[in-house]
């Protein structure tokens, strides 16, 4: 699970004509602006079998197999963006760490004071003797909003889901984040209506600009995947990008107002079955 407390806010994000000439300078605002907080929490992985044996593993020869996966003491995050999170063969690789170059560590002691994003990297491989099936589900299993403001952390939470066979070179991913709220959209398709989902980007350089998040399925369930025919041997390379998105507009509406409280926690789950 992921605890996430927020923190502050930065410059509104713009309409595609207005971010062309202004992207450069807005870039270096949202690095620079931190969250509040210490230590907020771990991210977990779970594996539950059912009649087969399905195993986790860190690490690409899959010598460290469980069936749980968790990074523990993780401080609290910046605000970050999509288009400073476009090194794929960095992140999803499972030689490369958020604590790598994703996060501020003090200069006297090497202590992590917080973080740009999370990202974890991990195979779920069957090591049982018969094929199987499973369901691999993000959800959200807490979130306490703020006490002072209208939106929750979960509207600024961006989480990109990246799923390739284990050896594959490519990088293929979705983004997710929640559902823009009734009355808000941003966006018309070419029939006129509304569209109700985030932009991954608003940085016409980016390649993921003008791209749409997959909605969270719903209030507590971010996506889930049923994988069927997984066969003796068979192995899958996922990983887990966690930020909070600077461009997001909820918070912006409250850019003077520093939240006080509040907390969202993630799990991931897979569950096997016998196919």
């Amino acid at each position: 699970m992921v605890e996430l407390e927020y923190v502050k806010r930065i410059r509104r994000r713009k309409i595609a004509a207005l971010l062309a000439t202004l992207c450069s300078i807005v870039l270096t605002a949202l690095i620079i602006v931190a969250f509040l907080g210490s230590l907020v929490g771990s991210f977990t992985v779970k594996i539950q079998n059912n009649d087969v044996k399905l195993a986790l593993s860190s690490k690409s020869d899959l010598s460290d197999s469980s069936t749980y996966m968790m990074v523990n003491n993780l401080p609290s995050f910046e605000l970050n963006t999509n288009s400073e999170l476009l090194d794929h063969d960095r992140i999803d690789n499972p030689n490369t760490s958020y604590l790598d170059d994703g996060c501020l560590k003090d200069p006297n002691t090497g202590e992590v004071t917080a973080l740009y994003f999370l990202k974890q990297t991990f195979y779920v491989t069957n090591i049982g003797t018969i094929p199987a099936r499973y369901e691999f589900k993000i959800t959200i299993t807490e979130n306490n909003k703020p006490g002072n403001v209208a939106y929750g952390y979960d509207d600024l939470l961006r989480v990109r889901l990246y799923e390739n066979p284990k050896d594959s070179e490519e990088h293929n991913y979705e983004t997710f984040a929640k559902r823009v709220r009734d009355g808000e959209a941003s966006a018309q398709d070419e029939e006129g209506n509304w569209i109700y989902q985030e932009y991954v980007s608003v940085v016409p350089s980016d390649p993921d600009y003008h791209k749409f998040c997959t909605n969270f399925e719903n209030q507590s369930t971010i996506v889930t995947r049923s994988v069927k025919g997984f066969g003796i041997g068979d192995s899958t390379r996922y990983t887990i990008l966690l930020w909070l998105e600077g461009y997001d507009n909820e918070a912006e509406r409250n850019k003077d107002v520093v939240p006080e409280g509040g907390s969202i926690k993630l799990e991931v789950n897979v569950t096997g079955y016998e196919a």
